[in-house]
């Protein structure tokens, strides 16, 4: 590859043909940026007459205008978040009770969580049978609802 020309150089060449031309970058006087924050404070947003009277009163293009506004707008959103981050407390770590309940289902891993203890599977029986529940699920019910 050919080596590029110094910045004097750069500057001063025009660009190879087929190659845009870059703009060069504006510098807003102090008084543009007072009126153009000024304006940012009433609305984010800019009708087209505004931005034309904007544009006018300050010898600037309408495009110049509209890339001001929307570079103030990314800037003040990047502000915001910057302020939730400062207000928002930090989440604590999970604690070892909890890990069980964030389990593949939350794209942790860790063994699945077990509501109830394992009763065997029974037979169906209806409830005119004699003892109605399976004595191991009567045991627990039992040990949940009366502290038996």
């Amino acid at each position: 590859a050919p080596p590029l020309p110094d910045r004097t150089q750069r500057g001063k060449s025009s660009p190879p043909q087929g190659e845009k031309s870059r703009r060069i970058r504006t510098a807003f006087t102090l008084e543009q940026l007072q009126v153009l924050e000024r304006s940012f404070q009433r609305s984010h947003y800019l009708s087209v007459l505004e931005r034309h009277t904007i544009a006018a009163a300050l010898r600037l293009s309408e495009t110049q205008v509209k890339i001001w506004f929307q570079n103030r707008r990314t800037k003040w959103k990047k502000e915001q978040l910057t302020v939730q981050r400062a207000f928002t407390p930090a989440l604590p770590p999970l604690s070892s009770a909890c890990r069980p309940l964030c389990g593949p289902l939350y794209g942790l891993q860790g063994p699945p969580l077990r509501l109830l203890p394992t009763v065997p599977l029974m037979p169906y029986r209806s409830l005119a049978s004699s003892s109605g529940l399976h004595p191991e699920l009567n045991k627990h019910f039992l040990k949940a609802q009366c502290g038996v």
